[in-house]
């Protein structure tokens, strides 16, 4: 169940108010004939980045949330965390908008988060870290993606757990997780969204029934084998886990993949499991959200495997097919590896 924000506001310094201040202090000076673009866009950018945390944070209750009221949601310490913004960042990467916004909302953020750090509510600037940018090649996959290798390391790091045995991993799920987001292509809001019922199992060829992000329709995804019996296996031990516990009992309707206290899990805490997994092995941390790289790796194995882009646009759920095209791109540039792998070049 989606947690209810209105339980959340925050003590302190309200960040909604501290927006607004900031807005304020950069229409000084404003000439009177201005006719106030600057100022509209700076706030439908701080207006979609407290939807962006909020999300993130797992807070989302499906109410509307005029203006920047979202941000009395979010504590100065949850905005001071760099690993926070890459996630949000992430999550916005799948609202699909254009490069050129998200290039303009990272630097209100920047401005933002800056003047904030200036006057002591920040400890630090979350957009100083270096995963938090923003690149003007953002529509190039160097750096963003994993290798077929790279996948395999955190499939076999999600399923060891760590030595000082932390609550939040759940092996035989983490490795159900990572298996889905590479092999299934599915954004991490609509992973966290799945229930029992969107896993179509009882089926000759298993598919998960996706909503739909940001409006758009749902789709239908085909689940390879390996990936149907990571999920199996989650299952299967997840009901003998349960025993009389409801919250980890397997409803229906309820969520597929839960946290071991039984909620949804955040982006938040996939992208901060997934970076651990990274750590575990010698795998390069990706430019942006984790959840994403392994998402670029779906679509870009499809193209390499000379799947029509329709049918990636189709699979991935992309509304647009110019954004689908990255991964056509991808594998054109890689004309070598291509004519290897189909045996042209032995």
């Amino acid at each position: 169940m989606a947690v209810n924000p209105a339980r959340h506001r925050t003590a302190g310094p309200d960040l909604a108010e501290l927006a607004e201040d900031w807005l304020a202090a950069k229409r000084v000076g404003n000439r009177p004939d201005d006719p106030g673009n600057s100022d509209r866009a700076r706030r439908a950018d701080l207006v979609r980045w407290a939807g962006a945390y909020i999300a993130v944070l797992g807070r989302e209750s499906g109410e509307s949330h005029e203006g920047l009221v979202g941000w009395s949601f979010v504590t100065v310490t949850e905005l001071a965390d760099s690993d926070l913004a890459v996630a949000a960042l992430g999550w916005l990467a799948d609202q699909q908008l254009a490069v050129s916004t998200r290039q303009r909302m990272l630097a209100t953020l920047r401005g933002w988060c800056s003047w904030l750090t200036r006057r002591g509510h920040l400890i630090a600037d979350p957009t100083d870290a270096d995963e938090v940018r923003l690149r003007s090649t953002d529509r190039d996959l160097d750096g963003k993606t994993f290798t077929v290798d790279e996948v395999d390391l955190l499939l076999d790091a999600a399923s060891r757990q760590p030595a000082d045995n932390q609550r939040s991993y759940w092996p035989v799920r983490d490795v159900a997780v990572v298996s889905v987001l590479a092999f299934c292509g599915l954004r991490v809001s609509e992973l966290s969204n799945l229930t029992t019922a969107s896993y179509v199992s009882d089926v000759e060829r298993p598919v998960f029934k996706v909503r739909g992000s940001k409006g758009g329709k749902g789709r239908v995804v085909p689940i390879p084998r390996g990936t149907i019996e990571a999920i199996d296996a989650y299952l299967v031990e997840r009901a003998e886990e349960a025993g009389p516990s409801p919250v980890l009992a397997i409803r229906p309707r309820g969520r597929l993949f839960i946290a071991n206290g039984g909620r949804p899990l955040s982006q938040q805490q996939l992208d901060r499991q997934l970076r651990q997994f990274c750590a575990r092995t010698e795998v390069d941390l990706p430019d942006g959200a984790m959840a994403h790289a392994l998402r670029h790796f779906y679509g870009s194995q499809l193209a390499v495997r000379g799947v029509p882009l329709p049918i990636i646009q189709q699979l991935m759920g992309h509304t647009n097919p110019a954004t689908t095209t990255i991964y056509t791109r991808a594998t054109a540039n890689d004309t070598t590896g291509v004519l290897d792998d189909a045996g042209w070049l032995s």
